[in-house]
């Protein structure tokens, strides 16, 4: 038995501190890269539901053409009833009637408009618009984005 212990070559402890300091390497150089793919992630989800707002503005007006809203935020506003009526003109309507999906807002770095409330560059004919609410990279309020009457989405990264 013992002459099987001896025989069985393993890793010497320098090859294993050779091959640990090789991986930390990696980890460290490979930290920024992942943290701007989750950015960038965050981002893009942000931008899907911006989108999701200004196809359900759309399908709504499509249903209901003598409506119009008031420009609202989505992260507050809210409306208990689906009941379409004038005196309700709230972006909270469109979550109500289920025209869009109901996301958990407060998950978001960014606050969500009906209309152009929120970028000074949008157009006057924009549908939706998200601004930053944090204080780091894209969530910053100087960052913007906006979905105009024709389905466009721009942002200012130009």
């Amino acid at each position: 038995m013992r002459q099987i212990l001896r025989s069985k070559n393993g890793f010497s402890l320098p090859e294993l501190l050779a091959v640990m300091a090789i991986m930390a390497i990696l980890a460290a150089t490979s930290a920024p890269f992942i943290r701007g793919y989750l950015r960038d992630a965050g981002n893009n989800k942000a931008k899907a539901v911006l989108q999701d707002i200004a196809d359900g503005y759309k399908t709504f007006m499509a249903d209901y053409p003598n409506r119009t809203f008031a420009a609202g935020s989505f992260n507050s506003s809210s409306v208990s009833a689906c009941t379409v009526n004038d005196a309700d003109n709230q972006p909270g309507l469109l979550k109500a009637c289920h025209y869009i999906n109901n996301y958990n807002w407060s998950s978001y770095k960014y606050d969500f408009y009906l209309g152009s409330v929120c970028c000074s560059d949008a157009p006057s004919g924009s549908i939706a618009c998200m601004r930053g609410n944090a204080s780091a990279g894209d969530y910053t309020s100087t960052y913007c984005a906006w979905v105009d009457k024709y389905g466009t989405m721009d942002d200012n990264k130009n």
